[in-house]
């Protein structure tokens, strides 16, 4: 993960189980220091469990400025959500969180912030295919615009429709960038 052109730490996904029924722990660790002294840190740790393509579970911790901790169940009524504010129930059949490793994710309208627990409108827009640098080389990518309420991302797919980046504007007008690791199986190199 990149603020700018700074490498900025990682954000892993590790998959189990079988494509009808797994797991995927997400973790993301970054940090950003000026002369020694942090003055940026954002520790993410999610855990989902995916059934017949729906998010049934998830449980998250987030430190950063403010600190979160979601618990989510699929429930008769839709998605259970407990947060440190309260607990509500969303009535979504199919619910779905933050799943830019899968591009079926471009179809969803609302999405499950695995964050803060707040379920919001989406809309998915593909643009036109662009270069993208990853690894110090140039890759042709499917570009996808992903806008909602405070959320304006670009998602970058490959050839075989595989996630291998992210573009994100934060505070301040900086580019927060995810592009794959070289240890990445799915590495395009």
């Amino acid at each position: 993960v990149f603020l700018d052109d700074r490498d900025v730490g990682a954000h892993s996904y590790r998959f189990e189980g079988a494509p009808e029924d797994f797991s995927v722990a997400s973790r993301a660790d970054f940090k950003m220091k000026i002369a020694f002294v942090t003055v940026f840190s954002y520790d993410h740790e999610a855990d989902e469990r995916w059934v017949d393509g729906c998010m049934v579970s998830l449980r998250s911790e987030t430190d950063t400025n403010q600190d979160f901790s979601v618990r989510g169940e699929r429930s008769p009524g839709g998605f259970a959500v407990e947060t440190g504010d309260g607990g509500q129930t969303y009535d979504v059949d199919c619910p779905w969180g933050f799943a830019y490793w899968n591009p079926a994710m471009r179809d969803r309208a609302q999405l499950i912030n695995p964050q803060d627990g707040k379920l919001f409108d989406v809309e998915c827009s593909e643009l036109e295919p662009r270069p993208l640098s990853v690894g110090g080389r140039s890759v042709r990518a499917k570009a996808w615009s992903l806008q909602g309420e405070k959320l304006d991302l670009t998602l970058y797919y490959d050839a075989e429709d595989r996630w291998i980046g992210l573009d994100s504007v934060v505070a301040g007008g900086r580019m927060l960038r995810y592009r794959p690791h070289p240890d990445d199986p799915f590495y395009p190199g």
